[in-house]
């Protein structure tokens, strides 16, 4: 279904927010912005308001996912009955029971999305812990496909263009790419330090919490896990086959399509069958398009990339000490895995600690996204956690450190 677009060519703002600089028009484009919509933008994940029927909440917005998913207690809400279920593989090593749910009708962001066949699953259950939060689903391809969807990380405000109009004419690096199974795919240069060039198939996956995580087969094939630096090995999070592990490391750069380029990036390298591949060799992450303003054309198989100035760097854990949220409101902030030897492990953090407050800061303030970022921070820092074990509160005072 193709929005009505308004009559006026000036933008309108929905979802009752009021965006200022959000709302403009782009010096870049042929045409005015038309609609402009929020975005909640948190630990590399984008999350977009969405209502259907009396169910609304927010969904995680993932150009990594072909269809629209909604989470099976939401989708019990509305009636919906999920049929030829089957199990579903992603990123992960397990998979997730997957059915039909026939259309729904929904509104993103205040604009409307008809959906000819949903996806209905219990994705919530399985992201909660590592978001922080809760979702009503996944809203993928089909919100693509009906707008040319640009993706301003610094407004942190969605604004869609008509596709039949819609024309692109600023500075930025036109990528062209290719639909495989249903999901973008650019092509791409690995650089490595030792100078080797290795070629790769890129899917661009605003799901992905990582600038680069790379599929278990192109790992084994070029050896990279014997030919890249100092490499950790944590989980990110979660995706339909559960938890996600990978060996986190710094690559000495990325090219992507003819005229972007990276350095510096971490990337991770899949363990333990996490990610397979398949039409692709890595994905081509959220913590890599933050540092642009993305354009993603889907009817025209193009995605735009406008430098952002500066661009944004994103730290990676520096204590060793991985978290996840539960309990009431998932304010609860759990260790779930310390690394060995690492400044978290040194300062007697151990697996199950709950954590109460960062430098006397009460969690329930931060969440697990303010909690993860202060274990990320640069330079000499020295953090502490009031930690609960068995009932008893202790104190550990974490000297950070990079681990890759």
């Amino acid at each position: 279904m193709s929005f009505p677009w308004p009559s006026r060519r000036t933008p309108k703002t929905v979802a009752g927010a009021v965006f200022g600089l959000c709302v403009v028009t782009l010096s870049t484009c042929s045409v005015a912005s038309d609609v402009s919509i929020p975005f909640r933008f948190e630990d590399l994940r984008v999350y977009v308001d969405a209502t259907s029927g009396a169910q609304r909440g927010e969904c995680v917005l993932d150009t990594g996912a072909d269809d629209v998913m909604i989470d099976t207690a939401a989708a019990g809400a509305l009636g919906m009955r999920a049929t030829s279920v089957h199990a579903e593989h992603g990123a992960g090593r397990g998979s997730m029971a997957t059915g039909n749910g026939g259309g729904v009708s929904m509104t993103v962001g205040g604009v409307p999305l008809e959906v000819e066949s949903a996806d209905v699953a219990p994705i919530n259950r399985v992201l909660r812990p590592y978001n922080g939060l809760d979702i009503k689903g996944v809203i993928g391809a089909p919100f693509f496909m009906a707008h040319v969807v640009e993706i301003d990380f610094t407004t942190r405000a969605l604004v869609l263009h008509d596709p039949s109009i819609f024309a692109y004419h600023g500075q930025g690096a036109r990528l062209p790419f290719q639909f495989v199974d249903g999901d973008p795919v650019v092509q791409g240069e690995l650089a490595l330090a030792d100078g080797a060039r290795l070629p790769l198939r890129l899917l661009i996956d605003l799901g992905a919490k990582a600038d680069l995580l790379v599929a278990e087969p192109f790992v084994r094939e070029h050896r990279l896990l014997a030919r890249v630096g100092p490499t950790v090995v944590e989980p990110l999070g979660a995706g339909v086959g559960g938890e996600t592990r990978y060996a986190f490391t710094r690559l000495a750069g990325l090219k992507v399509g003819n005229g972007v380029e990276g350095t510096d990036l971490i990337a991770g390298l899949s363990v333990n069958g996490t990610l397979r591949g398949g039409g692709y060799d890595a994905l081509l992450g959220a913590g890599f398009l933050q540092r642009y303003r993305v354009i993603v054309d889907y009817p025209h198989r193009t995605i735009v990339l406008e430098p952002r100035e500066p661009a944004p760097v994103e730290g990676f854990d520096r204590s060793g000490a991985f978290l996840v949220a539960n309990g009431e409101g998932l304010q609860n902030i759990v260790v779930h895995e310390v690394v060995a030897g690492s400044p978290a492990d040194r300062a007697g953090v151990r697996k199950g600690d709950v954590i109460e407050a960062v430098d006397g800061r009460d969690v329930r303030d931060l969440r697990i996204w303010g909690a993860r970022k202060a274990l990320s921070v640069s330079g000499d820092t020295v953090v502490v956690l009031t930690l609960r074990r068995h009932g008893r509160d202790l104190s550990a005072a974490i000297r950070l450190r990079d681990l890759i």
